[in-house]
């Protein structure tokens, strides 16, 4: 191997960021796990023991430092194999005190691979950095203030990739919302984000614009960012965006990409559910058209769809639909391990759908563990292993104790049986 350059993990990156992260805007929901501890698999060593869990951290911190000083190779496919290893681990795992006493390291990589990667390079670092702010909360303020810039670059810059664009202007809304920028730097990520959605406006002649599907996939990423933001303004700001846009946002419904109708219709029911907040009977202009617009929507059976767009689109604007016309919250309960979380607001609906696409399949667990996760959704602390209805891993010697406890009861059990066939045998 030549001098000089990284050696890339034996372990798989690809294992790792198995489902960890989806490009849909739409994610309402994902399976639940039976408990607390299934998303954590048991370890074995080589004679059939146990690992204790201290040595599973240490490994697992082990495979993150060797990805993150391979985000530093010479080969460019290389970093994009170790940025992917970062962004597995980070999605799958909650690894706050590892990652505060390293925040610079790891913010300094991933920020080198957005300045000077390519295409694939830059979206797994702008992932890696939403993921980071995700780990920190609200301590990533300072870390977001330095590479945010970055973001609204290349957001910004026609000749960057899609799929890059698209990464970035995710990771501008949900690092926003948790690092806790203020107002004035909220506003002004609002306003290049709806730029960018703004290509899927209607022109001046009331065609509807085609584009190339991934650059309609980045605009419904700008468009459920832009939401994101929305949630935490002011009544007085919500009501300055509705002027500008309420009565634009239903002709992006037009458009051929699902993920774009699906997104800018979660921003309509959040705006009717902001607006309402101060006005309960508010409608809007043209509310009738919007309405018929959406019903449309929420019974689309066009041949041309393919099933699974028609089916997510159906389930989306029934729910769209039911808010804006009649003013019902959304619906929808996750249970993870023995917790169930309720979203009954548009606001945590958008957040729930931006930590899915960001965390995949690892939602479940940090919706357990991470302080952040919890304090979206109102969730309190996190419940630990001891807790009533925690339902957590026990160590070996808890389940030995379990087990013994169990015997004993099932012998009372069978005693007591035992002694009333004897007793009805010497009656008979």
């Amino acid at each position: 191997m030549p001098k000089g350059r990284n050696k890339v993990p034996k372990s798989d990156p690809a294992e790792e960021n198995d489902g960890s992260a989806t490009d849909s805007a739409s994610v309402t929901s994902l399976p639940s796990e039976a408990g607390r501890g299934s998303e954590t698999s048991e370890v074995f060593d080589g004679d059939g023991n146990e690992v204790d869990e201290s040595s599973q951290q240490e490994q697992l911190e082990i495979r993150l430092a060797e990805f993150v000083d391979g985000t530093a190779d010479k080969t460019a496919k290389t970093r994009e194999t170790n940025l992917e290893g970062v962004v597995g681990i980070l999605s799958k795992h909650y690894l706050y005190d590892y990652v505060i006493d390293r925040k610079m390291t790891l913010s300094d990589a991933f920020e080198r691979c957005l300045k000077k990667g390519r295409g694939r390079e830059k979206s797994l670092a702008a992932h890696c950095l939403t993921l980071l702010c995700v780990q920190l909360g609200p301590d990533s303020e300072e870390l977001f203030k330095g590479f945010s810039g970055q973001l609204h670059t290349i957001l910004m810059d026609p000749s960057e990739s899609p799929e890059a664009r698209k990464k970035c202007a995710y990771a501008l809304g949900l690092c926003s919302l948790i690092a806790g920028s203020g107002m004035e730097d909220t506003i002004e990520s609002m306003k290049d984000l709806s730029t960018v959605f703004s290509g899927s406006y209607m022109k001046g002649d009331g065609t509807v614009p085609t584009h190339p599907p991934e650059v309609a996939l980045l605009h419904a990423s700008a468009a459920q960012s832009w939401g994101l933001l929305l949630s935490k303004l002011p009544p007085s700001f919500v009501k300055e965006c509705a002027e500008s846009h309420l009565y634009k946002l239903p002709g992006l419904l037009l458009s051929s990409e699902v993920e774009l109708r699906i997104a800018v219709g979660e921003v309509l029911a959040l705006f009717y559910e902001k607006l309402r907040e101060s006005d309960e009977d508010f409608e809007g202009e043209n509310f009738e058209q919007l309405l018929e617009l959406l019903g449309r929507l929420a019974r689309d059976s066009a041949k041309y769809r393919t099933k699974k767009e028609k089916k997510a689109q159906r389930a989306s604007f029934r729910d769209i639909l039911r808010s804006v016309e009649d003013d019902e919250a959304p619906d929808l309960s996750v249970r993870f391990g023995t917790e169930t979380l309720f979203i009954e607001t548009w606001s945590h609906r958008l957040y729930y759908d931006a930590l899915c696409q960001a965390l995949g399949s690892g939602i479940n667990l940090h919706l357990r563990d991470n302080e952040l996760v919890r304090d979206f959704f109102e969730l309190g602390t996190p419940l630990t292993p001891c807790a009533p209805g925690a339902g957590g891993r026990m160590t070996r010697s808890e389940k030995q104790y379990q087990n013994k406890m169990s015997d004993k009861a099932r012998t009372k059990v069978r005693n007591k049986t035992k002694d009333k066939r004897v007793a009805s045998f010497s009656e008979s």
